[in-house]
């Protein structure tokens, strides 16, 4: 059965399309909008933002994911 594997990452992620023997038929990396990826520790009261600024852009390039998964296959 024809299928695709999306492999997530903080960054974006990468889609391997398989045909029906399962033999790979197309690779794609993707890379999100966002490059602030990883949690600081700086401490103080700024150290909630430096940390939802991170989630935030693991949820955008998600996204970005999920976008190019679901977009027709170009």
């Amino acid at each position: 059965m024809p299928h695709v594997v999306a492999v997530a990452d903080r960054a974006g992620g990468y889609l391997t399309g398989y045909d029906a023997d399962g033999s790979a038929v197309q690779t794609a990396s993707v890379t999100g909008p966002d490059d602030e990826i990883e949690r600081n520790s700086p401490g103080g009261w700024a150290q909630g933002r430096y940390q939802h600024r991170a989630e935030d852009s693991w949820a955008h390039n998600a996204a970005a994911l999920g976008q190019r998964l679901c977009s027709p296959a170009n």
